[in-house]
């Protein structure tokens, strides 16, 4: 009987712990991609380099975000964030801001979506 306890207290606490260790990845990695766009919103006009470096540093990311969401919002990120590359290289700066709004926009619904949270259990 102490084992079968033991073994529920100790599936509860690794349990928890994934949820906690989630919950600070998906606030690490989705605060990190507003502030990059935050910095490519800010300059005069954006630089096709920071965009760039901006979308490698989000497809290392979605190789680890695939485990815990969904595919097709993350592709829609990937493809949004080939858009606004696209408008840059085209001086198409007002399609651009549009794309980076979408992009804060995902960073912040997507984070709070699937984080660990009692209204995204019930």
């Amino acid at each position: 009987m102490k084992c079968k306890i033991t073994l529920f207290v100790l599936t509860i606490l690794f349990l928890t712990g994934i949820c906690v260790g989630e919950n600070l990845y998906l606030d690490r990695t989705f605060n990190e991609f507003s502030d990059r766009i935050e910095q490519i919103k800010q300059q005069d006009p954006y630089d096709l380099n920071t965009a760039l470096e901006t979308e490698q540093w989000w497809l290392s990311k979605v190789e680890i975000l695939e485990l815990t969401m969904s595919i097709q919002l993350l592709n829609d990120v990937t493809y949004t964030y080939g858009e606004l590359i696209g408008a840059i290289k085209k001086e198409d700066y007002q399609s651009a801001s549009g794309y980076l709004e979408r992009l804060e926009l995902y960073a912040s619904s997507l984070c709070d979506m699937y984080k660990v949270k009692i209204n995204n259990v019930l």
